[in-house]
């Protein structure tokens, strides 16, 4: 049963008019995939004409009737007894690069999703106890929040679940979260320095000073350090600042 349809140009753009190329010529080439009897796919021209069942070139008979095709402030809708531009539409080979079709049901759901997902990152913000809101907020919102009363933190925190609800909730699930926290105290702290212009670790110990890793191009620092002290190699080095940030 064929619906109205409403197709959107891509980016949220919205000019006043927008005319799409509806036919193919020798100079600019209009093709739309198609399928051989054999089942084999192919492009063949396509044009527009709404007297005309099909949109392929080579299967179109008679007299041809042309129309504009215009989007106006971004959008077309294209009502279900116009089957002939619907089926144009559909194998127009700027469908999904220069516009889309609007799918209401596919939206309502991705909305629907993302409130759930709100929902649910408020209310994780709303019943963490303190000190898990702190190591979460040391990796989303930086070293400030150890600074800050708790009701501040939660406040802060809620405003991040309703802007990123996907990003808190994915690090509440992290596993090695506890990890990155005392990876990124570890430098606000200064137990550990970066040099070079960030790309070298270093001990700031009283009496070790000297250089640990090195960064990899592009890499982030303390998601590199936090890697290290998951290591067999850094256990004991994170046995030892998870002593000293803490205390």
């Amino acid at each position: 049963m064929r619906t109205t349809k409403v197709y959107r140009l891509t980016n949220d753009k919205k000019p006043l008019s927008f005319t799409l190329s509806s036919s193919d010529s020798p100079r600019h080439r209009l093709l739309g995939k198609f399928t051989e009897e054999n089942g084999d796919e192919t492009y063949r021209a396509i044009r527009y004409a709404r007297n005309q069942n099909t949109p392929f070139v080579h299967k179109q008979q008679g007299d041809i009737i042309r129309e504009q095709i215009v989007f106006e402030d971004g959008t077309l809708v294209v009502p279900e007894w116009n089957v002939a531009l619907q089926l144009f539409m559909d194998v127009h080979p700027g469908n999904g690069v220069l516009f889309y079709e609007q799918d209401h049901v596919k939206e309502a759901k991705e909305e629907f999703d993302l409130m759930n997902m709100e929902l649910e990152a408020q209310n994780f913000v709303k019943n963490a106890d303190p000190k898990t809101l702190e190591t979460i907020g040391l990796i989303l919102l930086g070293d400030y929040v150890r600074e800050v009363s708790t009701d501040i933190l939660r406040r802060d925190m809620m405003v991040y679940a309703r802007q990123h609800p996907f990003d808190l909730m994915a690090s509440a699930e992290d596993p090695d979260i506890n990890i990155m926290s005392i990876a990124r105290m570890a430098f606000s702290q200064k137990h550990m320095g970066l040099r070079n212009n960030g790309r070298d670790i270093h001990y700031n110990f009283p009496d070790v000073k000297k250089k640990l890793l090195t960064v990899p191009l592009n890499a982030d620092p303390y998601e590199t350090f936090a890697a290290y002290l998951k290591s067999d190699d850094g256990v004991e080095l994170f046995n030892v600042l998870k002593q000293k940030t803490l205390e």
